[in-house]
């Protein structure tokens, strides 16, 4: 099974400022890959979406906060 972490950590927060958008690499663009978590519906993405468009990372308000978005291909 394909797997993926992405890793965001923020150490200042910053007012006003929008999401950052990551393109992950190295994935199978014919699979599709299932985002895992604390989240009440996982969700799903293409292999070639999350490559090529990316995904956005919220902003978060507050300081030293840090997330990690956890990818297993289905």
């Amino acid at each position: 099974r394909g797997l993926g972490d992405v890793y965001k950590r923020q150490v200042h927060a910053r007012p006003n400022y929008h999401s950052l958008k990551v393109r992950l690499q190295g994935l199978n663009p014919n699979l599709d890959y299932r985002l895992e978590g604390g989240m009440e519906n996982e969700c799903v993405y293409g292999g070639d979406l999350l490559m090529n468009a990316g995904m956005l990372v919220p902003s978060e308000q507050g300081d030293y906060r840090s997330y990690l978005y956890h990818f297993v291909a289905d």
